[in-house]
Protein backbone atom coordinates (compact mmCIF):
# COMPACT_ATOMS: atom_id res chain seq x y z
CA UNK A 1 0.00 0.00 0.00
CA UNK A 2 2.80 2.43 0.81
CA UNK A 3 5.12 1.54 -2.10
CA UNK A 4 4.08 4.46 -4.32
CA UNK A 5 4.29 6.89 -1.36
CA UNK A 6 7.55 8.77 -0.89
CA UNK A 7 9.58 7.90 2.23
CA UNK A 8 9.36 11.58 3.19
CA UNK A 9 5.59 11.29 3.70
CA UNK A 10 5.07 10.60 7.40
CA UNK A 11 1.27 10.91 7.64
CA UNK A 12 -1.26 9.22 5.36
CA UNK A 13 -4.93 10.21 5.57
CA UNK A 14 -7.41 7.76 4.12
CA UNK A 15 -11.10 7.05 4.27
CA UNK A 16 -13.89 4.81 3.03
CA UNK A 17 -14.30 2.63 6.14
CA UNK A 18 -16.16 5.38 8.02
CA UNK A 19 -14.47 4.17 11.23
CA UNK A 20 -12.29 6.89 12.81
CA UNK A 21 -8.81 5.76 13.80
CA UNK A 22 -5.15 6.75 14.13
CA UNK A 23 -2.59 3.95 13.68
CA UNK A 24 1.15 3.62 13.21
CA UNK A 25 1.98 1.41 10.22
CA UNK A 26 5.38 0.94 8.58
CA UNK A 27 6.73 4.00 10.38
CA UNK A 28 3.91 6.25 9.17
CA UNK A 29 0.91 7.68 10.93
CA UNK A 30 -2.27 6.42 9.21
CA UNK A 31 -5.40 8.45 9.90
CA UNK A 32 -9.02 7.85 8.98
CA UNK A 33 -11.16 10.80 10.10
CA UNK A 34 -14.42 8.84 10.07
CA UNK A 35 -17.65 10.03 8.51
CA UNK A 36 -20.00 12.96 8.79
CA UNK A 37 -23.17 11.19 7.63
CA UNK A 38 -22.53 7.43 7.73
CA UNK A 39 -20.62 6.68 10.95
CA UNK A 40 -19.56 3.26 12.17
CA UNK A 41 -18.93 2.67 15.85
CA UNK A 42 -20.37 5.82 17.41
CA UNK A 43 -23.15 8.15 16.33
CA UNK A 44 -22.35 11.73 15.39
CA UNK A 45 -20.31 13.56 12.80
CA UNK A 46 -16.64 12.53 12.89
CA UNK A 47 -13.67 14.50 11.59
CA UNK A 48 -9.99 15.04 12.26
CA UNK A 49 -7.93 18.15 12.86
CA UNK A 50 -4.37 17.65 11.59
CA UNK A 51 -1.09 19.22 12.61
CA UNK A 52 0.73 19.58 14.65
CA UNK A 53 -0.61 16.34 16.05
CA UNK A 54 -3.78 14.47 15.17
CA UNK A 55 -7.06 15.26 16.87
CA UNK A 56 -10.01 12.95 16.09
CA UNK A 57 -13.22 14.81 16.80
CA UNK A 58 -16.83 13.79 17.21
CA UNK A 59 -19.72 16.21 17.04
CA UNK A 60 -23.11 15.06 18.30
CA UNK A 61 -26.23 16.17 16.48
CA UNK A 62 -29.96 15.52 16.70
CA UNK A 63 -30.22 12.10 15.01
CA UNK A 64 -34.05 11.80 15.21
CA UNK A 65 -34.41 15.27 13.66
CA UNK A 66 -31.96 14.38 10.87
CA UNK A 67 -33.86 11.15 10.14
CA UNK A 68 -37.17 13.03 10.14
CA UNK A 69 -35.83 15.67 7.75
CA UNK A 70 -34.35 13.10 5.37
CA UNK A 71 -37.60 11.14 5.43
CA UNK A 72 -39.66 14.26 4.74
CA UNK A 73 -37.44 15.80 2.06
CA UNK A 74 -35.90 12.86 0.19
CA UNK A 75 -37.77 10.84 -2.43
CA UNK A 76 -35.29 7.96 -2.37
CA UNK A 77 -37.25 4.72 -1.78
CA UNK A 78 -36.62 3.37 1.71
CA UNK A 79 -34.90 6.52 2.95
CA UNK A 80 -36.30 6.15 6.48
CA UNK A 81 -34.73 2.69 6.92
CA UNK A 82 -31.45 3.86 5.35
CA UNK A 83 -31.26 6.92 7.59
CA UNK A 84 -32.12 4.93 10.70
CA UNK A 85 -29.45 2.32 9.96
CA UNK A 86 -26.63 4.71 9.06
CA UNK A 87 -27.25 7.73 11.25
CA UNK A 88 -27.74 5.53 14.32
CA UNK A 89 -24.43 3.74 13.54
CA UNK A 90 -26.03 0.29 13.74
CA UNK A 91 -22.66 -1.36 12.87
CA UNK A 92 -20.89 -0.74 16.17
CA UNK A 93 -17.31 -1.30 17.35
CA UNK A 94 -18.39 -4.49 19.12
CA UNK A 95 -20.09 -5.82 15.98
CA UNK A 96 -17.19 -4.91 13.71
CA UNK A 97 -14.55 -6.79 15.75
CA UNK A 98 -11.88 -8.63 13.79
CA UNK A 99 -14.08 -9.17 10.75
CA UNK A 100 -14.00 -5.53 9.72
CA UNK A 101 -16.76 -3.21 8.64
CA UNK A 102 -17.84 -5.36 5.70
CA UNK A 103 -18.39 -8.38 7.95
CA UNK A 104 -20.28 -6.22 10.44
CA UNK A 105 -22.48 -4.87 7.68
CA UNK A 106 -23.26 -8.42 6.51
CA UNK A 107 -24.04 -9.51 10.07
CA UNK A 108 -26.38 -6.59 10.63
CA UNK A 109 -28.06 -7.11 7.26
CA UNK A 110 -29.07 -10.64 8.13
CA UNK A 111 -31.23 -9.19 10.91
CA UNK A 112 -33.94 -8.14 8.42
CA UNK A 113 -32.23 -4.91 7.47
CA UNK A 114 -33.48 -3.16 4.35
CA UNK A 115 -29.86 -2.89 3.15
CA UNK A 116 -27.89 -5.19 0.85
CA UNK A 117 -24.40 -6.47 1.67
CA UNK A 118 -22.92 -3.48 -0.18
CA UNK A 119 -24.81 -0.99 1.97
CA UNK A 120 -27.35 -0.24 -0.75
CA UNK A 121 -31.03 -0.27 0.03
CA UNK A 122 -32.98 -3.39 -0.81
CA UNK A 123 -35.65 -2.03 -3.08
CA UNK A 124 -38.95 -3.79 -3.12
CA UNK A 125 -41.35 -3.38 -5.98
CA UNK A 126 -44.38 -1.61 -4.71
CA UNK A 127 -46.81 0.72 -6.29
CA UNK A 128 -46.58 4.26 -5.00
CA UNK A 129 -49.66 6.42 -5.33
CA UNK A 130 -49.45 8.32 -8.59
CA UNK A 131 -46.59 6.21 -10.01
CA UNK A 132 -46.69 4.28 -13.27
CA UNK A 133 -45.44 1.05 -11.91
Amino acid sequence: MFEPVSDTVRTVVCGHTHMPYVRLAHGRLVVNPGSIGMPYGRVGAHSCLLGPGTDLRGTPYDIPAAIARLTAECTYPGIAAWADYYLNARATDSVVGAGGVRAARRAELTKSSPLTDTGELRLTRRRVAGSAG
